[in-house]
């Protein structure tokens, strides 16, 4: 227990030592963040598409649902 209390202390310790980021900086990163997931999600999407269009008209001849 004694080395679970010095862990703990050291803990808060060192949380007061990290610099978080500004409101703008948070909110900045948070749009980027999305934005890229969103593009990822579309370009993803496409390709997933694209292959399976090419598996099923292409390769067996008729297009699947």
């Amino acid at each position: 227990m004694k080395n679970i209390g010095t862990f703990l202390k050291e803990v808060r310790a060192e949380m007061g030592r990290v610099e978080w980021p500004k409101p703008e900086e948070f909110i900045g990163a948070t749009i980027v963040t999305l934005l890229l997931v969103l593009f990822f999600t579309i370009y993803l999407g496409v390709i997933d598409k694209t292959i399976q269009w090419i598996i099923y008209k292409q390769i067996f001849g008729y297009v699947g649902r």
